[in-house]
């Protein structure tokens, strides 16, 4: 798939209605004064003195999300060996000393993914696992570490040569995947992980959809949805140029750019989820826990509790900023 064929104007990625107002515009001028792109940057992704991508608000229902996506990525034909090697050092170091606590949280997330399929499916078969959207994720080779047999990261920006990065002579081996009908062919999955995903989807409700269709009858998916929010931070966007806090500068600028095209609140998130065909589990999520201290450390303590308050307010009902959806299909 090349992202360009996706370009063009979007309806409400929410309530399909054409009916919005606009909040911000990214121009070239904007990305060169106020985030100081450098400019072959903006070259390599065709931007020049007439691009415009504008975020909206939907009239109708409050969705925020690009109007006018002018995509500029696309999938390279292959990388050059130095890019290879490049990406995979940068691949190792997210197995690594300083990203302890984050891999914890990434186990605690395949385990109670790989717990809710096993409850489920009590046959002796092997288990398979989608990671939908995956660039490259600590979550693939994490499951098939993990007892999920047949492991698929599919990603449609993948180059041709990606395979280069984990080659399937070894024991941890998964394979990467860039056409969706390769996908499709290997379906149904008995798990599938879409996370931190779905802000680039160009059709959401299509490629949720789509995570549905492939998702096994008695399977489990798991979607991590970023919170992005777009009433809360549209003034400071507007007036980026003038922010000095670092946090609130890094904020904006990891989240509000011309490659993120969906801002919905998770409220609405979870509506499209069911809308789709999906029902929530509930699951106790805890968070990453402080490595090589002692559990009742105040910091870990702290964690805990935490992780149990939202799964006792998701029980409740509760319209928290909920992140995380495990999720099985309506019978």
């Amino acid at each position: 798939m090349n992202i360009r064929e996706h370009a063009g104007y979007r309806n409400c990625v929410n309530c399909d209605a054409d009916d919005s107002e606009i909040m911000f515009t990214f121009t070239k001028k904007w990305l060169v004064e106020v985030r100081s792109t450098p400019s072959e940057i903006l070259d390599r992704m065709n931007i020049d003195d007439n691009f415009s991508s504008s975020i909206v608000k939907c009239k109708n229902c409050g969705c925020g999300y690009i109007k006018d996506v002018i995509e500029s990525r696309e999938p390279n034909s292959e990388w050059s060996q130095e890019k290879i090697k490049e990406n995979i050092e940068f691949y190792q170091k997210l197995f690594s000393r300083e990203t302890i606590n984050h891999l914890q949280y990434e186990y605690s997330l395949i385990k109670n993914l790989l717990d809710l399929v096993l409850q489920k499916k009590k046959d002796n078969s092997e288990l398979s696992l989608l990671d939908f959207g995956s660039s490259l994720s600590i979550l693939s080779p994490m499951s098939r570490v993990m007892g999920f047999s047949d492991v698929m990261a599919y990603d449609p920006l993948y180059p041709n040569n990606i395979s280069e990065i984990t080659p399937q002579n070894t024991a941890i081996n998964f394979k990467f995947v860039t056409d969706i009908e390769e996908v499709k062919a290997k379906a149904p999955f008995d798990a599938i992980i879409c996370q931190s995903a779905d802000e680039h989807f160009y059709d959401l409700k299509g490629d949720i959809k789509n995570i549905y269709d492939l998702l096994s009858d008695d399977g489990v998916a798991y979607f991590s949805h970023p919170v992005m929010d777009l009433d809360g931070d549209i003034g400071h966007l507007r007036n980026e140029a003038n922010v000095k806090d670092k946090k609130t500068i890094s904020r904006l600028r990891a989240t509000f750019h011309v490659h993120h095209l969906n801002y919905v609140m998770p409220k609405m998130f979870k509506d499209i989820l069911i809308r789709t065909g999906f029902k929530e589990i509930k699951v106790v999520m805890l968070k990453q826990r402080v490595a090589g201290v002692n559990f009742f450390n105040f910091s870990n303590l702290k964690l805990f509790f935490k992780s149990f308050a939202k799964y006792f307010l998701g029980l409740l009902g509760s319209n928290y900023r909920k992140t995380e959806f495990f999720l099985e299909k309506y019978k």
